[in-house]
Formats: C-alpha cells, sequence, structure tokens
C-alpha cells in the first residue's frame, strides 16, 4: 500500500512539471512579434497622416526627411514617396543621389521659411550643406493634403526632377542610337509639336553617330551645376560628351545648344 501511495506521488509531481513546462513555453507568438515591431522611426505614420498639419508638424517632417536621406535609407524614403503622383520604385535611390552630388549629406539640415502668404497646408524651409567646403542651399515644401487625411508630401527639385532627369538622358541616347528623326523630334518638342525640332534630330543623330559608339555608351550624373543636371556620357572608346537637362513646370528637356539657337 505504501508502495502505491509513494508511485502515485511521483506520478503526479511528473505530471504537475511537465504541464508547468508547457504553459511557461505557449507564449502567443504574435505578442512578441507585434511588441518587435512597433519600435518608432520616421516613416512608421507615413502612410496614415491624420494629425492636422502645424508649423511644428512640418518642421519635424522635415528633419525625418534629412535623417532618411542621411542614413541613405531606400526603404523608408520609398515608404515616403509612396502617396507621391510621380512615384516610380527607383525614385528613393535617385533622389539619394541627386542629394549627394550636390551636398555632403552629413552637412544637411534644415531652416524653416517664413511666408508672407502663409498656407495651412505648405509649409516651406531651406535645406542648408556644404560640399567641398562650399555652403549650399535649396528649397523645400513640406505639404498635407487636406482631401486625403493630410497625407504627406515633400516637394524639391532632385525630388520632382532629378528622376526624370536621369531618364530622360537614358531616352535620348536610345532615340539617337536608334536614328529616326521623327522619334527624336517628337521626343524633344513633347510640349511643341512632333515636328518641331525635325531638322535640329537629324543634325544630332549625325553627329553623335558619327563621333561616338552609341551601342557601347554609358552615363553618369555628375551634378547640378548652373542650374541644369549635367551628365557625361562615355562610350566603349572612352569619348565623353557632356549632356545637360533642364526642368520646369513639371517637365524635364534635354538641352543641345543646337536646340537653344
Amino acid at each position: 500500500m505504501k508502495k502505491s501511495i509513494l508511485l502515485l506521488i511521483i506520478l503526479c509531481l511528473v505530471m504537475g512539471a511537465s504541464f508547468y513546462g508547457c504553459t511557461q513555453q505557449n507564449v502567443p507568438m504574435d505578442d512578441v512579434i507585434e511588441e518587435s515591431e512597433n519600435e518608432s522611426n520616421p516613416t512608421e505614420n507615413a502612410d496614415q497622416q491624420t494629425e492636422e498639419p502645424s508649423l511644428e508638424k512640418a518642421d519635424k517632417d522635415a528633419n525625418d526627411f534629412i535623417y532618411l536621406l542621411q542614413k541613405k535609407d531606400i526603404s523608408g524614403l520609398d515608404t515616403v514617396f509612396k502617396n507621391a503622383y510621380y512615384y516610380t520604385p527607383e525614385i528613393a535611390a535617385k533622389v539619394i543621389t541627386g542629394f549627394e552630388k550636390y551636398y555632403d549629406l552629413s552637412t544637411l539640415r534644415v531652416e524653416p521659411v517664413h511666408s508672407d502668404n502663409p498656407s495651412s497646408y505648405d509649409y516651406f524651409f531651406n535645406v542648408i550643406g556644404s560640399k567641398d567646403g562650399e555652403e549650399r542651399s535649396s528649397e523645400l515644401t513640406v505639404s498635407y493634403d487636406p482631401k486625403n487625411d493630410y497625407k504627406l508630401n515633400y516637394n524639391h527639385l532632385f525630388i520632382r526632377y532629378y528622376p526624370q532627369a536621369e531618364e530622360a538622358v537614358g531616352i535620348y541616347l536610345d532615340y539617337l542610337e536608334k536614328g529616326d528623326p521623327g522619334e527624336l523630334s517628337s521626343y524633344l518638342s513633347i510640349d511643341i509639336g512632333p515636328e518641331y525640332y525635325r531638322e535640329e534630330a537629324e543634325q544630332l543623330i549625325a553627329e553623335y553617330n558619327e563621333m561616338y559608339d552609341l551601342n557601347s555608351a554609358t552615363y553618369e550624373y555628375i551634378g547640378f551645376i548652373d542650374n541644369l543636371f549635367v551628365f557625361v556620357m562615355t562610350d566603349g572608346n572612352q569619348k565623353t560628351r557632356e549632356i545637360k537637362v533642364g526642368y520646369g513646370d513639371g517637365l524635364v528637356g534635354i538641352h543641345e545648344q543646337i536646340l537653344l539657337n
């Protein structure tokens, strides 16, 4: 009888220990994941802007943007730009390039610009920094869409125009290599008329194909100079040529001297 009681006690102790161990391990993983995902970051509310705009909020959002630039945070910037009408999947990396060629990113800061005609939804800042010891400044607008839960949007020439400029050079070189004056003219005069630059297109096609091996050509952005985006094309024979791109009214355009005469 004593042996039976002893065995029963041991069995209960073993079962109790097993049950305790199981209950300790069955912590819901959803709670752990949710806790780790709730860490604060500058883009966590990018898609859910419901707070009414204010200069204080705009100042924070402007500084968050600079932080993402300095960290070269492509994922964070991509989240920010997702709401913009000019969004493309490659825009974040291109925006970083645009700023990095003009500034040493570590020197960047923003200062608010006090407007005579303040808006409840648009806030203006100067982006101040330096490159090779030269202080530089450019304009940044932080906007909130009152018709869309005050969603955040940034406007800056390196956001709005630089990605377009880079793409424009690639398209331009493709049309030159293809050699169709009609297509090139239509591209060069998209806001004027398809045949406006027909004669100039013929001359440019002849000149480029005579001087360069366009099939092997690559191009690189070298900087924002004299209010133009400047690229250098290099062909397989190491021949180079500058290609400049202007901007305005939401559009960009190739700046060849023959087109400006």
